[in-house]
């Protein structure tokens, strides 16, 4: 290759990160703020620091929020930090989930747990989600969780696989997030990083339906000693009724950031009731 020709792919690829950089593309997909409570900031991914960054500063700055109406956690890849002044920043283990992500996830529960009908959870998610969002489904350890990830990861799963094993074992991913920030307005906006966009494949889908069957996950999990995919009972029948009711006042909304239309979901999508408003 000619060094002509390499920085021209190098140019092309400067280019493609500067637009989907949070600081060019996120503020025009990003909601009013609250009218009385609370906005709750909850971000994770390689970009997720970077996101909570520009959005903590477009409501503080251009919507004149006060400071302390504003909460939240990020929690983004080690080296991935941004400096922000009300939102929390957590650097976890990615792809193997860590210590430090569980601790985060278990903050970022805690605060969806806290969201009253007044509030707005802004959810800001981007490729790496996955791993830095860990929360174990009862009966499944970390190092469950850090076993299969490389089990898959080593086995050359595509994305979407890994992300169908990775909710069915887990109680952030597939859609639980939403439904523990019930009552509260849910918005999600995304930086994509996936084949096809598919919001229950980005971050595994926290505040989306999953469309996904636990014989589609069991007949993904690769063989790993000490843990069955979806085997506590108990989680399963959870998510099977969660399913089903989707259509009774959860309605999260999810934006891609960077496309023009903004990327509003269609009605009717997937399993559950609308995934877009």
């Amino acid at each position: 290759m000619t060094a002509a020709a390499r920085e021209f792919l190098e140019s092309l690829f400067r280019t493609a990160v500067a637009a989907a950089h949070p600081a060019s593309c996120l503020r025009p997909h990003l909601p009013p703020p609250p009218a009385s409570g609370r906005l709750i900031l909850l971000a994770a991914g390689k970009a997720g620091a970077s996101m909570a960054q520009v959005a903590e500063s477009y409501f503080l700055e251009e919507r004149q929020l006060p400071g302390n109406r504003i909460s939240g956690i990020a929690v983004t890849r080690r080296g991935y930090a941004c400096p922000t002044r009300c939102v929390r920043v957590v650097e976890a283990g990615h792809p193997v989930p860590d210590a430090a992500g569980l601790a985060g996830t278990a903050e970022t529960l805690a605060l969806a747990d806290s969201a009253a009908a007044h509030d707005l959870v802004l959810v800001l998610i981007s490729g790496g989600a996955s791993a830095n969002w860990i929360a174990p489904a009862p009966g499944v350890s970390l190092e469950d969780k850090q076993s299969v990830t490389r089990a898959l990861l080593a086995c050359g799963a595509a994305i979407a696989e890994i992300n169908t094993v990775r909710k069915h074992l887990s109680r952030i991913k597939g859609g639980w997030l939403a439904r523990r920030a019930h009552p509260a307005q849910v918005v999600t906006v995304g930086i994509s990083d996936v084949p096809g966009d598919d919001p229950a494949v980005i971050g595994s889908g926290p505040t989306v339906p999953d469309p996904t069957t636990l014989a589609q996950a069991r007949d993904r999990h690769p063989a790993s000693p000490g843990i069955a995919c979806g085997g506590d009972p108990g989680i399963t029948g959870a998510r099977q009724r969660d399913a089903k009711a989707w259509g009774s006042g959860l309605c999260p909304r999810f934006f891609f950031a960077g496309r023009p239309s903004g990327g509003c979901l269609p009605r009717g999508r997937g399993r559950g009731p609308s995934r877009g408003v």
